[in-house]
């Protein structure tokens, strides 16, 4: 009776191990879900969508003027 009291006891350790370790990932991808909704958010306003085109691709407006600044050695 002892030995399957024990089994028992060291089964519901490796569960409540395992438990603590989900939960604590579960909160970690709330946290990212929650970031990557802002993400998506900001994205898809057209300020963010002229954000995004502009920085992949480098590119200007019609009538705007691009300043490279090199420094000579």
């Amino acid at each position: 009776m002892a030995r399957g009291l024990f089994r028992i006891y060291r089964t519901y350790i490796h569960i409540e191990k395992d438990f603590v370790e989900l939960q604590s990932e579960v909160t970690t991808l709330e946290k990212r879900n929650a970031e990557l909704d802002t993400q998506i958010q900001r994205i898809e306003s057209s300020e963010g969508k002229d954000y995004e085109i502009r920085k992949k691709l480098d590119v200007a407006k019609p009538g705007e003027k691009t300043l490279y600044i090199v420094d000579t050695p």
